[in-house]
């Protein structure tokens, strides 16, 4: 990869991670600890500093940094791992001290050490695919780059890279009124077949774990489960019903673009 793909890959990677040792640490501190009162924890004088950090909107300083592992206290690993992904991702073009820190960088993550901490993370532009595709928003009427990066809330250059990764898959078209999507749906069929929507949707198992111990309550939130019997002849007949039934309320909706991207998983099997 050419400097601008390597930068975009790792400030990808630098966000997960950093996401998921928050995560972590509000799960371990057994207090319902908000985004907002870690941030002034951490020092920040606004409250919704960190979200915004977290939510890809402000890329911080190392002192800034340094103020979240003072609170988020994480094993020696992480945090130089992180230190190492921010110090390459400040440099503006590719100098030979971007060059030798990026080579650092990759004999530091095939640690064995790292494998686990990178494991719940999306590391790869590619994995972003179905966050953008859901971000383009209707059928009918296209959407804008600047439209799909605020509703994203990834960065103008991750977006780039995944539309035309889209573009090349078929997925969506781009003419003068900007990006739009051949169909609204691709999971059933295609899922297996594309090796960034298939990883997604098992880190999304993943994050639905991990929201789930944030807490069942949240009205955002719906977390169901049934175990149940039904005559196998009727499984195929119960499946597509079940599909239709999301099909059919996500068409609809997404009539208006609007301005918020949801996470559903459907998983569907027997037991046997």
């Amino acid at each position: 990869m050419d400097f601008k793909s390597e930068k975009t890959h790792y400030l990808g990677l630098f966000y997960d991670i950093l996401n998921r040792l928050v995560e972590d640490y509000r799960l371990q501190a057994k207090a319902n600890l908000s985004i907002s009162r870690l941030s002034l924890m951490a020092g920040f004088s606004s409250r919704n500093y960190l979200g915004d950090i977290l939510n890809r909107n402000r890329f911080p300083s190392e002192s800034a940094l340094q103020k979240i592992f003072s609170v988020v206290q994480t094993d020696p690993n992480s945090k130089d791992l992180l230190i190492l992904i921010h110090r390459f991702c400040s440099f503006k073009s590719d100098c030979p001290s971007a060059k030798t820190l990026l080579k650092k960088l990759q004999v530091f993550r095939k640690s064995d050490d790292i494998v686990n901490l990178e494991g719940g993370a999306l590391p790869f532009v590619k994995e972003y695919l179905p966050l953008v595709l859901a971000a383009i928003g209707t059928t009918s009427r296209g959407s804008s780059l600047s439209d799909i990066v605020s509703r994203s809330g990834f960065q103008r250059s991750t977006v780039q890279t995944a539309l035309k990764e889209l573009c090349d898959l078929n997925l969506v078209r781009e003419d003068d009124n900007g990006f739009h999507l051949h169909q609204t749906h691709m999971i059933f069929e295609r899922l297996g077949s594309t090796e960034g929507f298939l990883q997604y949707y098992l880190y999304g198992l993943e994050r639905s774990h991990r929201k789930a111990k944030l807490g069942f309550t949240d009205k955002n939130m719906l977390f169901l489960q049934s175990n149940f019997t039904v005559s196998q002849r009727n499984v195929p007949k119960l499946r597509e019903a079940l599909k239709q039934t999301l099909l059919s309320f996500i068409d609809e909706e997404t009539e208006d673009s609007g301005d918020t991207l949801v996470h559903l998983n459907l998983s569907f099997f027997s037991l046997k």
